[in-house]
């Protein structure tokens, strides 16, 4: 009878060559997600999949990058990293999909965090691509991108830091995720697509350098520019626009539902404009009821002003691993 073992043999002996966390590894090894994609990736690149995965990085720009037109301008900042990329995916992330990229992290988010992720992360498409390091490190790629883009924290940051050049105003509106670990990137390609999916962009990921398509990433970058359209990134202007929209409108005969959530939208802004931080679910019910809700700037204004975390709760998963880690 022919037993499947729920982690390859390969996998248990080697998987410190994908992580520096054995919690993390534990955590992945028996997921669906992990375990589907990881039997795939192993099937394409064969005896070269750990010196492959090691060179390669998933980045995902997500809608704020798509709308800020920061594509291009973090492309060519990752070059300097020697990084190509390889291939390149306009996706759709669903509410299911970014609860499962951040399971192990998720718990110290807030409530209103969390909502508006599901808002903000899902706005409109995002742009999955593939990189492959040109040179050799005994260090993953991965790691070293996932410390040189920069703590989702302002107040972290380093000058030189990816969020910081590319002008990231705060913690969620950060343009880019990265899987931190090799182990990270079998996950989420698990995650994000199904198996037929998984096969071709790692096909894609294993071609040679000089073959690579790169007309067809500037395309699609272009087309999904042309579709989102272009917006404001600067949460204060969003929350002047936004008092000035729920003002206009409170000078207007409305329905007496209609008038108290107004009264209750202005309340709240003007508070916010002095300092305090803001209910995110109270304010997304209010901006429903007086048509506000679809406007853009209410998700700037939410990005901003609003708590992220729960205090003195850490994550189930760190993702950060240190390159002394991995030393």
């Amino acid at each position: 009878m022919n037993q499947e073992l729920p982690i390859p043999t390969s996998l248990r002996r080697d998987w410190r060559l994908l992580s520096a966390s054995e919690a993390k590894f534990q955590a992945y090894s028996v997921e669906s997600y992990f375990r589907t994609s990881w039997h795939d990736i192993e099937e394409v690149l064969a005896a070269n999949v750990f010196e492959q995965l090691h060179n390669l990085v998933l980045v995902v720009f997500r809608p704020d990058a798509i709308i800020g037109r920061k594509v291009f301008a973090a492309l060519r900042l990752l070059s300097y990293y020697e990084l190509v990329p390889v291939a390149a995916r306009s996706i759709r992330l669903s509410r299911l999909s970014i609860h499962e990229l951040w399971r192990y992290q998720w718990n110290a988010a807030s409530l209103d965090r969390i909502a508006l992720s599901e808002r903000l992360f899902t706005y409109s498409d995002s742009l999955l691509v593939i990189l492959r390091r040109t040179s050799h490190a005994r260090i993953p790629a991965s790691v070293l991108l996932a410390r040189g883009k920069g703590s989702p924290q302002v107040t972290e940051r380093k000058a030189t830091d990816l969020r910081s050049i590319l002008g990231s105003p705060n913690r969620m509106l950060t343009f880019l995720h990265i899987a931190d670990e090799p182990l990270d990137l079998v996950r989420e390609l698990g995650i994000l697509f199904p198996r037929s999916e998984r096969i071709a962009l790692m096909m894609e990921s294993d071609m040679p350098i000089d073959r690579r398509d790169t007309n067809a990433i500037q395309a699609i970058v272009r087309d999904m520019y042309t579709k989102a359209g272009r917006l404001e990134l600067d949460p204060s202007k969003a929350l002047a626009h936004l008092l000035c929209s729920a003002l206009s409108k409170s000078q207007h005969h409305q329905s007496h539902d209609v008038q108290i959530a107004l009264r209750a939208l202005i309340s709240d802004l003007h508070k916010a404009k002095s300092g305090s931080k803001l209910s995110w679910r109270r304010i997304e019910q209010n901006a429903d009821i007086v048509g506000l809700a679809n406007e853009w700037n209410l998700l700037m204004v939410g990005s901003e002003y609003i708590e992220h975390d729960i205090e003195a709760q850490s994550a189930i998963i760190d993702g950060d691993t240190s390159i002394r880690d991995w030393s």
